[in-house]
């Protein structure tokens, strides 16, 4: 069987189609499983594209769909309107009536028979009312006025839904729309709300907080926004002509008329100076939410304390109700100022530190203390971090991290500053401050590491970076905040690391040296060179090196131990740098391990066959690494630490054992037994130094 997909298609929309007859037709004309498959697969095609089809239909005709219901809505608003209107213009013939010269009898007729229009009328509104049919209101109650409106969110302003508002002689009647399927019989409202006269008062919201055509009823919170600022000026005045109707209705009264009139008179005697309290507080409540709406935090901060005093002094059932939407302004207020210091780029408040201050005074007076203190500390977390955020790495590292200390110190001494200003009458937060600035410097050192410790920078750029961040560091001292011990203690485990590196390196660099080291002596071939290097070595501390010079430009040392002096000596400056002295011994403890390495390799070399013409020579090295550069080190260590180590003598006796110097002459200026410019012509150095010999860098 070969079934068309349009021939399909014309089957299933035929009119008088019936499933059970077009099946038992495919059971009967089809040839087998297949023919049944390949029909199902039409189907389905045909469902998938009436499905798009329908889809497509529906999103072309959606907006007129949505257009309808709204004309709908119109119309039925447009339909009571003209209910309304109606309404009005018998009351204005019945009242031409009374002033015409006809009879009095049909007069009160009309009267009557427009009194009964009206109690329709008003019946069949509150019959449409879900859950207010079987209320009982007044007998003279009349419509005043009806509307659509739009309600608010109080908290965020957001439109939530629409509601259509009725203004009653004697109250108001918020109700929302019900759907066409929630609709019954009559019924076309749902009642949201009710406000009877007396019990609430109406706040007029000014297009500045944001809010436009808007007002709302206390203590309610409920925010109502009309279509356009003249129908909320009618609202706003009809609302106040009925109640001021109901007041003077209330005052004027006969007492003797009824005994309901008569307890209504006595509620009101008796309740009147609480109505003025109320009141009081309402108009408070009133000046605070307008303060809120224009950021005029300090005002709002008077308006709450004025309240807190007011509602102190009263006692009355209305005070629980008072102080907890006090408290929910008060946490608003809070999170409003919390907003204003914690600023997503972490700059000041507008007008500089004065401003956080100002908030910060505005939160203590709402006894938000802690919270103040915290806020004023995030606050200067981000405006720390968003000026080292614009430092720009570029040249040499130790300039990179002047920039970076100098501006972190500068701000860590401003925020100490400013919270010693905010926070003077609150000593017990001066802790947290302390424990702030701990944290602070964490932060600093994991920055500072990061460009410092993790580039492979050699001992003395890092002993350099570290010296200024401790310098910087001293700045606090001067605000009463000392923090370098934090400093010391965080960046220790770093700094060992890099002393430990540099020492392998240096014990490294020995071991190759002397490897290639021949024992001879440096000849620098030019006397401006060899002056050079005394200058250096007068550099370094070591004294005497002069008697080392022979014939102005022959250095009598070999290279690898001016190599070693000079390394040295560099390690030595700057682990001294540091200054710190947990490392005091961890540097005492380096260096001789680095002194060790070279005995070794000079003691394997003096036990070499192959340098036994040169072994005095080696012996002369020997005396000066003892004599001149331990001597110096000695001193320069003792004049940082305040004392000599024990090490020290260790090393000196195992030189004198590895080594076998044992008569270490004392060093003068100019000492006969080293060559000097002035004693070049001694036999006795010429016999011992051979100046064809010389090496020649």
């Amino acid at each position: 069987m070969n079934i068309g997909f349009k021939n399909l298609r014309d089957i299933l929309n035929a009119e008088n189609f019936n499933t059970d007859e077009y099946s038992e037709e495919l059971s009967a004309n089809l040839d087998g499983l297949q023919d049944l498959v390949r029909v199902r697969k039409r189907i389905h095609a045909l469902n998938d594209e009436t499905s798009v089809a329908l889809k497509k239909n529906v999103y072309k005709n959606y907006k007129q769909f949505i257009d309808t219901s709204k004309e709908i809505s119109y119309l039925e608003t447009e339909m009571y309107q003209l209910s309304h209107l109606l309404s009005e213009e018998k009351a204005v013939i019945s009242n031409l009536l009374e002033l015409s010269v006809i009879d009095s009898a049909p007069t009160s007729s009309v009267k009557e028979n427009d009194k009964i229009v009206k109690d329709e009328h008003l019946q069949q509104l509150l019959d449409s009312i879900e859950g207010y049919k079987d209320v009982k209101i007044a007998q003279d109650a009349t419509i005043v006025q009806q509307g659509n409106l739009l309600e608010l969110s109080s908290g965020t302003k957001q439109a939530l839904r629409n509601i259509f508002m009725f203004l009653l002689s004697d109250r108001i009647l918020v109700a929302t729309p019900l759907t066409q399927r929630e609709m019954k019989s009559d019924i076309r409202y749902k009642l949201q709300a009710e406000y009877l006269f007396g019990s609430f008062s109406v706040v007029n919201i000014p297009s500045e907080s944001g809010v436009k055509n808007a007002f709302k009823f206390l203590p309610s919170e409920s925010i109502y926004q009309a279509g356009s600022s003249d129908a909320k000026n009618m609202w706003l005045r009809t609302i106040e002509e009925v109640k001021e109707s109901v007041s003077n209705i209330l005052r004027s009264s006969d007492p003797v008329v009824s005994s309901t009139e008569i307890n209504i008179n006595v509620d009101f005697n008796q309740q009147s100076n609480a109505n003025d309290y109320t009141q009081e507080v309402t108009q408070l409540f009133e000046d605070l939410d307008i303060c809120s709406a224009q950021r005029d935090f300090e005002g709002a901060a008077k308006f709450v304390i004025k309240i807190y005093d007011v509602i102190a002094h009263h006692d009355t059932p209305n005070n629980k109700e008072f102080k907890e939407r006090l408290d929910e302004i008060t946490l608003e207020l809070s999170s409003n100022l919390a907003q204003e210091l914690t600023s997503i780029y972490g700059s000041s408040l507008p007008g500089g530190t004065s401003s956080i201050r100002k908030a910060v005074d505005i939160l203590k007076k709402l006894d938000r203390t802690s919270l103040a203190c915290q806020l004023f500390m995030k606050n200067r977390s981000y405006a720390t971090r968003y000026k080292l955020r614009q430092l720009k790495i570029e040249g040499a590292i130790t300039l990179y991290i002047t920039k970076l200390s100098r501006t972190f110190f500068t701000e860590m001494v401003r925020s100490a500053k400013e919270f010693r200003t905010s926070f003077e009458d609150k000593p017990e937060c001066f802790s947290s401050f302390v424990i702030w600035s701990k944290g602070e410097m964490k932060a600093f050192v994991s920055s500072f590491s990061r460009q410092v410790f993790k580039n492979n920078l050699n001992l003395s750029l890092v002993s350099g970076c570290v010296k200024v961040a401790c310098d910087h560091c001293d700045e606090l001292k001067a605000v009463g905040l000392d923090l370098k011990f934090i400093l010391h203690r965080v960046l220790l485990e770093n700094i060992l690391e890099a002393i430990f590196d540099a020492k392998d390196q240096l014990i490294d660099a020995c071991k190759h040296r002397n490897t290639d080291e021949q024992w001879r002596s440096v000849n620098l071939r030019k006397d401006e060179a060899a002056q050079d290097l005394l200058k250096e070595m007068r550099s370094y501390g070591i004294e005497y090196f002069e008697n080392y010079i022979y014939n102005g430009c022959v250095i009598l040392l070999s290279d690898s131990v001016i190599a070693f002096v000079k390394r040295i000596m560099t390690f030595l400056d700057g682990c001294l740098q540091f200054n710190n002295c947990e490392l005091n011994a961890v540097i005492v403890d380096c260096i001789c391990d680095i002194f060790e390495c070279q005995i070794k390799n000079m003691k394997a070399t003096l036990a070499s066959k192959q340098f036994a013409d040169e072994k005095p020579f080696i012996l002369k090295n020997a005396t000066f690494l003892i004599v001149s550069l331990l001597s110096c080190i000695k001193r320069k260590t003792k004049a940082i630490f305040g004392y000599t180590f024990k090490e020290f003598e260790k090393l000196d006796s195992i030189m004198d054992n590895e080594l076998s110097v044992i008569d270490k002459p004392k060093i003068t200026k100019l000492q006969p037994n080293y060559p000097s410019l002035k004693s070049a012509q001694s036999s006795s150095v010429d016999e011992e130094f051979d100046y064809d010999d010389a090496e020649f860098v």
